[in-house]
């Protein structure tokens, strides 16, 4: 492995669990941590992966990332497929790039996420965009987890802990299975 799993709350985790993630294995076991994982970026799951943590190790988002910590991968397409009448975000960019960049005809397939407490660390970040509309940190919506177009998705025994927005988005995901999960959320 290129990077280092420090599991210390202080280093970012993210690049190891990626790399865990890219290395083209199907499943990803991570280990009890000393303290924490902390991560800056999103996770991204490809098809076919599970990604497994003890029930109570936590996954903790870092003070100002202003991202989810989980999506899965996208499969672009690269043929346009907006109209100029979609609301687009003070730089005029499409505010639902994310969404846009999948192909409708290509959705990421069996993916599960098994365990952990997932932390989105709300105070760390960015207010609720949705309270004040203010979109001026793209991409930015608080959401815990964030999945489209996934087809075989399941989430079991994890806990999603204090999103800014929502824990979990499922958006046109088909043949999903959500069980045991605990939503922890303060302030």
């Amino acid at each position: 492995m290129k990077y280092q799993l420090y599991g210390d709350g202080i280093h970012d985790d993210h690049p190891a669990i990626q790399e865990m993630i890219d290395s083209g294995v199907c499943e990803v076991v991570l280990p009890a941590p000393k303290k924490h994982y902390l991560i800056s970026r999103p996770i991204e799951l490809p098809s076919n992966i599970s990604l497994r943590l003890p029930r109570f190790a936590t996954v903790r988002l870092a003070d100002g990332a202003n991202c989810v910590m989980v999506q899965n991968k996208m499969v672009k397409d690269y043929a346009p497929r907006l109209s100029d009448s979609i609301r687009r975000d003070k730089t005029g960019e499409h505010i639902f790039r994310f969404v846009d960049d999948y192909s409708p005809n290509a959705p990421c397939e069996n993916i599960e996420i098994s365990g952990g407490i997932w932390d989105c660390n709300n105070l760390g970040q960015l207010p609720n965009p949705l309270r004040g509309i203010d979109l001026s940190v793209r991409e930015f919506y608080g959401y815990g987890m964030l999945f489209y177009n996934v087809k075989n998705l399941k989430l079991s025994e994890l806990t999603v802990k204090d999103p800014s927005n929502f824990g979990v988005t499922m958006d046109k995901v088909s043949y999903f299975t959500v069980e045991d999960i605990t939503f922890d959320y303060n302030l």
